[in-house]
């Protein structure tokens, strides 16, 4: 594995009065509110790679995405074996070869039942990776910022590889009755704007 990469992305969060009081956030001319977890990602890699395309986007569209799930396996929303092992292989490669060129990567994540109306039926929620580092087990993390949070300090999130091959946190923003207490699966992987 290369070296471990941490890049110095902005933040910014998808909750218009964050910005008001917190000095560590940074403000930029998106729209909150509905969809705004990925208005606030797409302007964090937009302004980190300098590439928009003409309708202002970061990222390729969903028709376009790496979809690594295609189902839920349990009422609890958990993808479980619904999901592609090589999509989600495809989809690591991708993220490691665009942080060794100094890029974030948004991905979408499933956080259980329901969905916020996204093409693919399963992605609720979207986050932005920004560093790979090997840690004292010997496991490879990806540490990533969630927009659902009001400062950087506490959009700081990691994911794992599991067993399966995905990308999981245990413990993200969203989906759980406490903060921290959600489970994000990587749904899909949203390749930058070139």
């Amino acid at each position: 594995m290369e070296d471990d990469i941490s890049l110095d992305i902005p933040f910014y969060s998808q909750h218009a009065d964050a910005h008001e009081d917190d000095e560590s956030a940074t403000s930029t001319p998106f729209e909150h509110g509905d969809l705004g977890c990925w208005r606030a990602t797409n302007a964090a890699i937009g302004d980190t790679t300098g590439e928009f395309d003409p309708q202002g986007r970061a990222v390729v569209g969903s028709d376009q995405a790496i979809q690594i799930a295609y189902g839920y396996d349990d009422q609890n929303g958990a993808l479980g074996e619904n999901y592609d092992a090589e999509q989600a292989a495809a989809g690591i490669e991708y993220i490691d070869s665009q942080l060794e060129e100094g890029n974030p990567v948004m991905v979408g994540v499933n956080h259980g039942p329901g969905n916020s109306g996204n093409d693919d039926g399963l992605t609720d929620h979207y986050v932005n990776i920004y560093g790979r580092r090997e840690g004292e087990d010997g496991e490879i993390y990806y540490d990533y910022l969630d927009p659902w949070a009001r400062n950087r300090e506490d959009a700081q999130g990691t994911f794992q590889v599991d067993e399966r091959g995905m990308l999981v946190d245990p413990e993200g923003l969203l989906g759980g009755s406490e903060p921290n207490q959600g489970f994000y699966e990587v749904s899909q992987v949203r390749p930058n704007i070139e």
